[in-house]
């Protein structure tokens, strides 16, 4: 009886380790949580909008007004999800602006960037790793890295062209997400 109880024991600590270590909770938000166990319907439905990136079947919705303060960052002023079309988190996404910056924006960025990077890395058991893209109306540097169960993390680094803003992203991504993402900017 007891070697039985010993068993028992070492699994239930075993499940709650290895639970653990895939908890995907970001900004008090987790990834695949249905959006109403943190906001309500109402809010959801009223708030959310087709996301931009992707071609269909997942929406935008703002949330920091909705965040208990001890959830925010000091790094970051804008909280966002996106959703499926049941309403399941797919993406956990926090985002700075960097107003009336000069020439040396991405550096800044990519100072802060680097500064965040450890805590990142050690939350979420990753190595991130440097990426530069360019697309018609803004640039990249990125941090990224994805997690065993292919869950995606990035720290970007964004230029825009055309007002010469800089704003720094943070997102932890499903791999539907991130693949429906990566369709949407290969049709173009």
């Amino acid at each position: 009886m007891k070697k039985t109880n010993l068993k028992l024991f070492y699994f239930i600590i075993s499940f709650l380790v290895s639970f653990e270590a895939i908890s995907e909770d970001f900004f008090g938000f987790e990834i695949y949580e249905d959006a109403k166990n943190y906001i309500s319907k109402s809010f959801i439905d009223n708030n959310k909008f087709k996301n931009a990136e992707t071609k269909k079947g997942f929406y935008d919705i703002f949330v920091t007004d909705k965040m208990p303060q001890e959830n925010k960052s000091p790094y970051f002023e804008t909280y966002r999800l996106i959703l499926d079309d049941n309403d399941k988190i797919h993406s956990i996404v926090v985002s700075q602006k960097y107003k009336n910056i000069d020439e040396n924006g991405m550096e800044i960025c990519k100072s802060v960037a680097d500064s965040i990077k450890t805590n990142i890395e050690n939350k979420f058991n990753i190595v991130l790793s440097p990426e530069k893209s360019s697309f018609a109306s803004w640039r990249r540097e990125s941090l990224y890295g994805y997690r065993d169960n292919g869950i995606y993390v990035s720290i970007n680094c964004n230029h825009y062209y055309e007002d010469g803003g800089v704003s720094m992203w943070l997102y932890m991504d499903t791999p539907e997400i991130t693949s429906a993402t990566k369709e949407f900017y290969n049709s173009l």
